[in-house]
């Protein structure tokens, strides 16, 4: 399976992008981010498209200083998370988080609140596979 890095934004975010202008607005603690850069405009651009749930995977060339200082910020202000070992091939991560969420948002917010996200994926839980 191919796994690479990836920014995942939760859920609980408000986004709105403008041209280069960004902000992301975390709507359970009020931490927000706001920008004008045109590189993190276009990741944030992709993460709004209908494909994405969310999640940007983060290619090699991309990595510059100015992503490494916005997912820092992302993860400080509880806004997302960067999983270093996030398994492109399985969608299904998403839909446990958002599983999480919805069925146990005390048990969620402690695992984002900790930085525990990537180790609770890790573990293999499947809640949000369609059941026969």
């Amino acid at each position: 399976m191919e796994k690479q890095e990836a920014l995942i934004i939760h859920p609980y975010t408000y986004i709105t992008l403008i041209g280069e202008d960004y902000l992301l607005y975390n709507t359970i603690n009020g931490e927000y981010i706001r920008g004008n850069d045109l590189n993190i405009a276009k990741i944030i651009k992709r993460l709004l498209s209908t494909n994405s749930q969310w999640i940007y995977h983060v290619p090699t060339e991309d990595k510059d200083i100015g992503l490494s200082n916005f997912i820092l910020e992302v993860k400080e202000k509880n806004i997302g998370d960067y999983i270093k070992n996030y398994n492109k091939q399985a969608p299904a991560q998403r839909a446990e988080l958002d599983w999480l969420l919805y069925n146990k948002p005390l048990e969620y917010a402690q695992l984002v609140l900790g930085g525990e996200i990537e180790h609770y994926l890790s573990l293999g839980c499947d809640h949000g596979r369609l059941e026969d």
